[in-house]
């Protein structure tokens, strides 16, 4: 079951309950939307939109968590990914809708809190933390190629939207998912007289030693119990059991070709 947590308000991110995809959409049409009259008076009241914005009981349409929305409470995903496309001009937003619906990998279509944008949610094949940034990097690329580069705000893990209401949603049951992105190879290489790194397939900081990337990856993936029991051993063996949990875990590999130095 594709699950969700809605959260009091954007500047509140406490979890208030839990919730699934369809009840979160359906909620979307209803005269029982918790932000039926915020959104009445938002829409009427659009140069001060983000004031009414803010106090609205909002959805994290990609997470679960616990206790509050933030990467490290993440319970599960969705298996969703949400796209805010609010800069639009002039743009007739009803025929927008149904060209926007017509897209494959599109399950749902609605009209933003403030009527001025739309949201958009897709189904993933395979979504996972670990692909989960170049999924969503790849999803907006594709939206950026037709011409309607979404909002940059809706891409972290712990993004949130304002629980809108559209009684003209559309919802669709004949959609095929959007494929995640693989992971990543990490590869590195080091000559053994100029010891130049050549970062093949991931953008690392340039001055990073690959064992520090190691170390970086773990601290941002890993849970912190893990991170804490990791610390007590050697520098060595902890950096190396770091590359073979998140091969692991994360389908991280760490390769050093042949001919270099495994520094």
């Amino acid at each position: 079951m594709h699950t969700i947590s809605l959260i009091k308000s954007y500047k509140i991110p406490y979890v208030i309950s839990t919730t699934t995809i369809d009840i979160w959409l359906q909620t979307i049409s209803s005269d029982s939307n918790p932000n039926h009259q915020a959104i009445h008076d938002c829409r009427n009241d659009i140069p001060n939109k983000n004031a009414y914005k803010e106090k609205m009981v909002c959805a994290c349409p990609h997470c679960t968590f616990y206790r509050k929305a933030e990467k490290k409470n993440i319970l599960s995903l969705s298996e969703y990914l949400f796209i805010d496309l609010d800069k639009l001009g002039q743009v007739d937003i009803p025929t927008l809708k149904v060209s926007l619906a017509s897209i494959e990998f599109v399950k749902a279509v609605w009209l933003s809190a403030s009527s001025t944008g739309i949201g958009l949610l897709c189904p993933i094949k395979g979504l996972t933390v670990a692909n989960f940034k170049e999924t969503m990097n790849a999803l907006h690329e594709y939206f950026i190629g037709i011409g309607l580069p979404p909002d940059p705000h809706c891409k972290p893990l712990s993004a949130r939207n304002c629980l809108s209401y559209d009684p003209d949603v559309i919802i669709k049951d004949d959609f095929i998912p959007f494929n995640s992105v693989e992971n990543k190879r990490v590869s590195f290489a080091y000559k053994r007289e100029e010891e130049e790194k050549n970062i093949t397939s991931l953008t690392i900081p340039f001055a990073e030693h690959p064992l520090q990337t190691a170390c970086r990856l773990a601290g941002e993936l890993l849970p912190p119990r893990m991170i804490l029991i990791l610390r007590r051993l050697k520098t060595f063996l902890m950096v190396h059991l770091c590359m073979s949990i998140l091969k692991v875990r994360n389908g991280i590999e760490f390769t050093f070709p042949s001919g270099y130095l495994k520094v």
